[in-house]
């Protein structure tokens, strides 16, 4: 991906050419969502003078993805390794106020809820494909069908045989949600096939902590819908 500008405004864009995987597959998709304010998709195709497919044009954010906000506020800190028995994980001095924090957690959460009415499932779900806007609320990017990052992948995926549902989704959001909370970019799994022990920061809610173990449930049908998900943040307010 490269950072263009464009027009006499110099407007700034983010350019995904077509050696970025499934940019095409994406423009696709987002075409045929109905408008909404929960996705950033593209703004324009670009073509070359042959009219053949060349990349996709997005708004530009400059706070980019929640775990570049994370990395940049913690550039120290170490990754978590989240185990399968209850160890200690260093977690960075939060920075972030709480209420900045579920706001977050609710875009994200209302995103996926949104998007489980349109398709079956959205796919790679993780702090990096979700950006912090001007506005100050976050928004999904990269839709994906072929499956999960390693690290945000659901108890029951198989690595050989990428697949996604909606209760993968529930699973990556929980573990989003947690990032969130403890303002973690990013982090390590001891094993793919266990539920990971999650570290917390003291003042963590504990009704946060158990909505985020819900999702995060060995069988997939004991997870909650991300609607439910989304319906308990603004509640617990």
């Amino acid at each position: 991906m490269f950072l263009v500008t464009l027009g006499p405004s110099e407007t700034a864009l983010v350019l995904k050419t077509p050696q970025d995987e499934g940019s095409l597959v994406e423009a696709e998709f987002m075409s045929r969502l109905p408008e909404a304010d929960f996705v950033l998709g593209p703004t324009r195709v670009v073509a070359d003078d042959n009219d053949l497919f060349r990349g996709l044009l997005s708004v530009y954010h400059p706070a980019s993805s929640l775990s570049s906000v994370f990395d940049s506020l913690h550039p120290d800190a170490a990754r978590p390794a989240l185990a399968s028995v209850c160890v200690e994980a260093g977690l960075p001095h939060q920075l972030v106020p709480w209420s900045v924090k579920l706001a977050w957690a609710t875009d994200v959460a209302a995103a996926l809820a949104w998007l489980h009415i349109q398709t079956p499932f959205w796919g790679d779900l993780k702090t990096a494909n979700v950006v912090l806007c001007t506005d100050g609320h976050c928004r999904l990017i990269d839709y994906c069908p072929g499956g999960s990052t390693t690290m945000w992948a659901p108890l029951e995926s198989d690595p050989l045989h990428w697949s996604s549902s909606a209760k993968g989704d529930v699973f990556a959001l929980g573990l989003v949600l947690w990032a969130i909370a403890v303002e973690v970019g990013s982090f390590e799994r001891e094993k793919q096939d266990a539920s990971p022990l999650l570290p917390w920061c003291p003042r963590t809610p504990s009704w946060f902590q158990d909505l985020v173990r819900s999702c995060l449930e060995h069988e997939p049908d004991r997870r909650p819908s991300a609607r439910a998900v989304y319906d308990a943040l603004p509640s617990a307010r």
